[in-house]
């Protein structure tokens, strides 16, 4: 198979069929894209996407405005899988970061056992 015929194959799977979403926030715009069962990114200051109406992204958004509306601490969101190990262990370390508080590449790598570096 060439590599035109591989990519088409992956375009017409869907893929790449993504739906993506904003919301404005204190802290700026913040995009959430995915499809409707799972959540692929949240960027902060990109520029809008289209409205979605895909269930992931809605709840993405609504759990969104209750944190910045100080109603919600923890997420609940369906996450697309990390593409490789390490990333799944770096999520996890960012989301055992407790409400209100910061941590520094050094301290999420020292809790993963990497380096800042491939943190940041």
């Amino acid at each position: 198979m060439t590599l035109e015929r591989s990519i088409a194959a992956l375009h017409s799977g869907g893929m790449y069929a993504r739906d993506a979403a904003s919301i404005a926030t204190p802290i700026g715009l913040v995009r959430v894209t995915g499809t409707g069962d799972r959540i692929d990114a949240i960027d902060i200051g990109v520029e809008s996407g289209s409205t979605s109406d895909a269930p992931a992204i809605l709840e993405a958004l609504r759990q969104l405005e209750a944190y910045f509306a100080g109603r919600l601490a923890v997420f609940d969101l369906p996450l697309a899988l990390s593409p490789i190990p390490r990333g799944a262990d770096l999520r996890q370390a960012i989301v055992d970061i407790a409400y209100g508080t910061t941590a520094s590449y050094g301290a999420l790598a020292k809790a993963i056992g990497s380096s800042p570096r491939a943190i940041g």
